[in-house]
């Protein structure tokens, strides 16, 4: 039973994940452990040519089944770029978006908040993602004792 709303963020039935093969490695970790936990995982390359299956815009995403609370959107990509993917994000009606550690910037937090978009960042997805035993792992392990988790 998840002891954090960090924890609860992850047990949405869906998830897209948005990066840029462009601009930085894709989140190919995040996407393997989603799907390893059984989520379906809409990723969303914005540099790529639709390689790996994955989808080149977030205009190719298929809308919700059952409402935004059923998806989280996790958004790793430059952080020149990651407030123009937090706009379009709510206006796509998601309510709640990750932004992987140091990719946040003042601007795309205020975008967050004038569209009311709950925000998660200052830590990687992988931290809550790793069941087995890495360096996340151990990461989520002192983050626990610390009470940052």
């Amino acid at each position: 039973m998840p002891s954090s709303e960090r924890e609860r963020f992850f047990e949405a039935e869906e998830f897209v994940l948005v990066g840029n093969s462009e601009a930085r490695k894709f989140p190919e970790i995040s996407e393997r452990l989603l799907r390893d936990a059984g989520r379906k995982v809409y990723s969303v390359d914005l540099g790529g040519d639709g390689a790996q299956g994955r989808l080149s815009g977030l205009d190719q995403v298929p809308p919700a089944n059952g409402g935004s609370e059923r998806r989280g959107a996790i958004v790793e990509v430059g952080k020149e770029t990651t407030a123009k993917v937090v706009e379009e994000l709510g206006s796509l009606g998601y309510e709640a978006v990750w932004i992987h550690m140091g990719t946040e910037s003042d601007e795309a937090l205020s975008v967050a908040q004038k569209q009311g978009i709950r925000v998660y960042t200052g830590s990687c997805a992988v931290m809550y993602l790793a069941s087995s035993f890495s360096p996340h792992a151990i990461h989520r392990a002192i983050w626990k004792l610390i009470g940052r988790y």
